[in-house]
C-alpha cells in the first residue's frame, strides 16, 4: 500500500427533518480515505451494503441513514491498516442505512449485517461476510478467499477466478454458485434440500492441489451453475 500518511476525509451533508428528537431524520455523508487501508470493516444493523472493487487508489464510502434523530449512531475511524465503518440503531426504534463502498480490488473486506442485503462486485482480496437475515449477491468476484455466513436468506455468487478457499454456510435459503471451469475439492451438504449441478458445472475428479469449496445449507438447495 502507499507510503503516504493515512488521511480520512469526512464530507457530510445532513438533512434533519423536524426539530424534535421524535421526528425522522436523514443523514448522508461521504468518507474518503487517502492512502488506502489494507482492510475495510463494516458493521451495520439494518439496510443495504454494496462493496465494489475497482481500479482506484482511495477508499470512498457513501452512506445514508434514515431514522429518528436519537436512534442514529454513525462511526468512521482508521485504526492501523483498517478502516471501520459502523451504522448502529440506538434505542427501541430502529433505523435503516444504505452504504456504497468503492475499494481497490485487492483490499480485504469484512461485513457484518444484522438484516438486509449485501452486494459484492469486483473484489480480489479476502472477503468475510456475515448476515443475520437477508440476501447476498456477488458477481465478477475473484477473491483469494471467501467466507460467507447467512442465518436466513438466499445466496447468489459468481466468481471469475478460482479462490484458494470458499466457504458458505446458510441456515435457511438456497445457494446458487457459479465458478470458473476447473477441478475443485467440493463439500456440498443440503440438509433437507438437494444439490443440483448444470452439465458444465458438475464436479470433476479432485486434483492436488484443488481449491476447497465448502457449502452447507441446513434448509434449502444448492445449485452449481454453468459459467
Amino acid at each position: 500500500m502507499s507510503a503516504r500518511a493515512p488521511r480520512v476525509l469526512l464530507m457530510a451533508a445532513a438533512a434533519l427533518i423536524g426539530l424534535g428528537s421524535c421526528q425522522p431524520a436523514t443523514h448522508t455523508e461521504t468518507v474518503r480515505v487517502l492512502a488506502s487501508p489494507d482492510r475495510v470493516v463494516l458493521d451495520v444493523d439494518l439496510g443495504e451494503v454494496r462493496i465494489v472493487g475497482a481500479d482506484v487508489e482511495d477508499v470512498v464510502a457513501e452512506r445514508s441513514v434514515r431514522g429518528l434523530r436519537g436512534a442514529l449512531a454513525l462511526d468512521s475511524r482508521r485504526e492501523g491498516d483498517a478502516l471501520y465503518l459502523e451504522a448502529r440503531c440506538v434505542g427501541l426504534i430502529g433505523c435503516r442505512s444504505a452504504h456504497t463502498v468503492t475499494v481497490p480490488r485487492g483490499v480485504d473486506v469484512s461485513v457484518k449485517l444484522a438484516e438486509g442485503v449485501v452486494e459484492l462486485e469486483g473484489l480480489e482480496g479476502v472477503v468475510d461476510i456475515s448476515v443475520g437475515g437477508g440476501q447476498v449477491r456477488g458477481h465478477g468476484l475473484a477473491p483469494r478467499e471467501l467466507a460467507l455466513a447467512v442465518g436466513e436468506g438466499p445466496v447468489d455468487l459468481s466468481l471469475t477466478t478460482p479462490p484458494e478457499q470458499l466457504t458458505v454456510a446458510v441456515g435457511a435459503g438456497d445457494v446458487s454458485l457459479s465458478l470458473p471451469e476447473g477441478h475443485y475439492d467440493y463439500v456440498l451438504e443440503a440438509g433437507d434440500g438437494v444439490v443440483y449441478a448444470d452439465p458444465g458445472a458438475a464436479p470433476r475428479p479432485v486434483l492436488e492441489p484443488s481449491p476447497r469449496v465448502d457449502v452447507t445449507v441446513a434448509r434449502g438447495d444448492i445449485h452449481l451453475l454453468d459459467t
